[in-house]
Order: C-alpha cells, then structure tokens, then sequence
C-alpha cells in the first residue's frame, strides 16, 4: 500500500491544535482540493512533491478527523528517513541505522506500519535483487523486520516470485540441453558470480529458495557433462551452486556429483590446480606460474602414454 503524509501533502503545521482540526478548516480543505482537480481536469493532482488521485486526496481529510491515525502520521512526518524510505524507497533509512528505533514503537503503530513498510520494502529489495546489488540488500536484510509476521511475506513477495522464475529459466533450458541444444551464454548468466551473491545476502526466508536453484544448477551441469561433455563448464556450474548458503543435503547431493566428474574425468582434476579465482594467485610470481603449467602438460602428456 503506497504511503501519503497528509501532513507533508496538505503543507500542515506539524504542531496539531490541542482541539483538533475544527469543521470549518476541513470543509476548506476539501474545496480546495476539489477547487484543484477540476482546474487541471487531470485524474491526479500533486500534493506535497506526490501524485494523489481523487479518492487518496479525499481520505487524507478523514485521516485528520482520526485522532490515533494523525498521531501516527505525525511521528513518521517527525523522521525523514522513514517518511522517505515509505514515500520513495530511499535506503537513508537502513544505512543511518533509523530502523533499530522502530522496534521500541507501540504494537499499534507498527500494525499501522505494517502494510506501508511492506510495499515500499518489497519494492525497493526487488529492485536491488534484479540490479545485482548486494551491497543494498545486505543493508535492508541487515535487521530483523520490525513490522507483524503477517506482513513480512509482502516484503519479500515480489523477490520471491523473481528468483522461482529464474530455476524455471534454469530447469527450461536443462530440458533444452538434453534434448540436444548446444550450451550458450545463457549458462554464465545463470551462475553468474554477482548473482550467487546476492542469492546469499538474502535472509532465511529465501533459504528453501537457494536450495532450489543450486539443485537446479545441479541438473543443469549433468546435463552439459552427459549430453555435451563439456566437463570444465559442469564443473565451473556445480563449484558456483556451492558458493550458494544451501542446506548441508543439498551441499552433499552437489559436492557427490562433482566428486564423480572429477572421478570420470581425472584430467579437469589435474588442471583444477591452475583455475583458481584471480585473488588466489595474488602474490604468485608469473614465473612460477608459467613452469608450473609446463610440468603439468608434460606430466599430462606422460599419462597419456603410459595409459
């Protein structure tokens, strides 16, 4: 549910008269809010920097006649970071720490809360998954939600749904493979690095997800090695689904099927040594690295022959 201020939208004072908003200052508002729809003749007008239809502008004046709603209502005005975070999605939110504040909040204003904090949540936690960066998820994921359990699945809904279509994805093109389609560039998406880590930064509700897609990954790999044989990539695929925080049966299923490649494949065993991650061999003089290879090509070659 999208959040409107009617403090910051109406341009109110945020010292509410003891008495209240009296009738006749409500019944001004309402003209002239009225006053402005039909001047511009649009659907929407803006108010406070935030397009609002008819109805939305409509409610914000019964929110002024609703004593507890207008106290909760002043304490988001009151913080910025929370006003923009359910106005905009800004994270100033989560990176100032302001979140922490929200557990010590009554039970009724988070009930409040909830349905807000969920929209702009979900939206903005979506984006951040679709656009690789785990740095923003690490932030928003960095605290327990404060809002009721009922709400929180609506945080992570959108994500969800995105990550589901994804081991589809994965599963489609596993289904291609064994039906005799080459592999593509479409397998280095799917196990890219920056998407096993933010699959990672995400909290424990994904958990049955991370699992889902490492088996995933699992079954694409077989199929490549079976249907293709290209050993270095199934065994590229099956080294990133165990970066993925899985379950320890999940990790197992995977770490035996690699095993066995490398048991049917004694030579990628062999060049494993020299495919480590560019910051494993920091530090490596170029050199070494170079007589290395030599005596492992020839020490190939010498297998080769005496089998």
């Amino acid at each position: 549910m999208e959040y409107v201020n009617p403090f910051v939208a109406l341009g109110l004072d945020l010292n509410i008269p003891e008495e209240g908003y009296s009738k006749a200052f409500l019944k001004q508002e309402r003209k002239r809010i009225l006053a402005e729809f039909e001047l511009s003749g649009a659907s929407v007008i803006e108010l406070g920097g935030q397009e609002v239809d008819r109805s939305t502008a409509l409610k914000m004046l019964d929110m002024l006649q609703d004593a507890h709603a207008l106290d909760h209502h002043l304490f988001i005005a009151q913080r910025p970071s929370l006003l923009h975070f359910l106005e905009e999605a800004s994270l100033d939110f989560f990176y100032q720490g302001d979140i922490s504040l929200l557990h010590a909040t009554s039970d009724e204003f988070l009930s409040f809360l909830g349905p807000h904090f969920a929209h702009s949540f979900n939206r903005r936690l979506n984006h951040a998954y679709r656009q690789k960066d785990w740095e923003e998820i690490k932030a928003m994921c960095g605290h327990p939600l404060p809002i009721p359990s009922g709400y929180q699945a609506s945080c992570f809904k959108d994500t969800y749904r995105e990550i589901h279509k994804q081991v589809a994805k994965v599963e489609e093109m596993t289904e291609g493979i064994k039906a005799g389609t080459p592999p593509d560039g479409r397998v280095q998406e799917v196990c890219d690095e920056m998407l096993m880590n933010v699959l990672n930064q995400l909290p424990e509700y994904f958990s049955a997800s991370r699992d889902r897609y490492a088996l995933a990954l699992e079954n694409l790999a077989i199929g490549i090695h079976n249907e293709h044989k290209r050993v270095q990539l199934a065994l590229m695929i099956l080294r990133q689904a165990l970066k993925l925080h899985i379950n320890e049966e999940a990790r197992t299923d995977i770490q035996n099927v690699l095993d066995q490649l490398y048991k049917i494949n004694p030579e990628a065993s062999f060049f494993e040594m020299f495919s480590q991650e560019k910051q494993d061999k920091e530090g490596v003089n170029p050199w070494m690295v170079a007589l290395g290879v030599g005596a492992g090509i020839a020490s190939l070659l010498l297998y080769r022959w005496l089998r």
